[in-house]
C-alpha cells in the first residue's frame, strides 16, 4: 500500500480524533480510550479485514466499533480517505487480474500441449485472492450495502377519506350486530 496514504489517513486520524474529542462530553470513547479510538478508525478507514475479525482480535466490543464508525462517518473528510483506500485497492485488483490471466494463459498453454495436468488448486487460490480484494473495495466504496426507499404518497385528504369510509363499515357493522341481536326466532 502507499505510503503517502498511510501517512495522510494517520493524519486524519488525529485530526479526526482532536474534532470528535472537542464535540463531544467525556463518556464519548475518544476520551476514555484514545489509542483503542485511533486503531478502530484506522480499521474503518482502510477495512483490511472484516469488522468481526477485527473485534475479534482487538479486544473491541461491537458498539465500540459502530460507534467509533458513527462518529467517522459524519466527517465528509472520512469517505475521501476511505474513497482513497477503494483506489488503491482497485490499483492492485487491476495488476491481479492482469497476472491472473498471464498466468491463467500460460498454465492452459501447458495444459494443451501436455505438459501440465490441471490443477484447480493453484487457480482456486488466485481467484480467492481476487474476490478477497473485491470484497475490500466493495466495503470501502460502499458497493456492499443495500438501500430500500419506502415512499407513501398517501395525501392527509386521501387518509381522512378512507378513516371516514372505516368508520361507517364499523358503524353500520355494529349496527347490524344490534338489530340482529335483538331478534327473537319464533318456532
Amino acid at each position: 500500500m502507499s505510503e503517502e496514504l498511510a501517512l495522510k489517513t494517520k493524519d486524519y486520524v488525529a485530526k479526526a480524533l482532536t474534532k470528535t474529542q472537542g464535540s463531544l462530553g467525556p463518556q464519548g470513547w475518544c476520551h476514555r480510550d484514545p489509542v483503542l479510538w485511533c486503531k478502530v478508525a484506522n480499521h474503518i478507514l482502510q477495512k483490511p479485514t472484516s469488522a468481526y475479525s477485527f473485534i475479534k482480535n482487538k479486544n473491541c466490543t461491537k458498539n465500540v466499533y459502530y460507534d467509533i464508525q458513527a462518529e467517522l462517518f459524519s466527517d465528509p473528510e472520512s469517505q475521501l480517505i476511505r474513497n482513497a483506500w477503494a483506489s488503491e485497492i482497485a490499483a492492485i485488483q487491476f495488476q491481479g487480474i492482469d497476472t491472473f490471466r498471464e498466468s491463467q494463459d500460460k498454465y492452459s498453454d501447458a495444459v494443451h500441449i501436455g505438459e501440465v495436468t490441471i490443477d484447480g488448486n493453484e487457480l482456486f487460490k488466485q481467484a480467492k485472492a481476487l474476490q478477497g480484494f473485491n470484497d475490500i473495495h466493495s466495503k470501502l466504496t460502499g458497493n456492499n450495502v443495500q438501500k430500500h426507499v419506502v415512499e407513501h404518497v398517501v395525501t392527509q385528504e386521501e387518509f381522512e377519506d378512507k378513516r371516514a369510509k372505516l368508520e361507517a363499515k364499523i358503524a353500520k357493522a355494529k349496527e347490524a350486530k344490534k338489530v340482529e341481536s335483538t331478534l327473537i326466532e319464533v318456532d
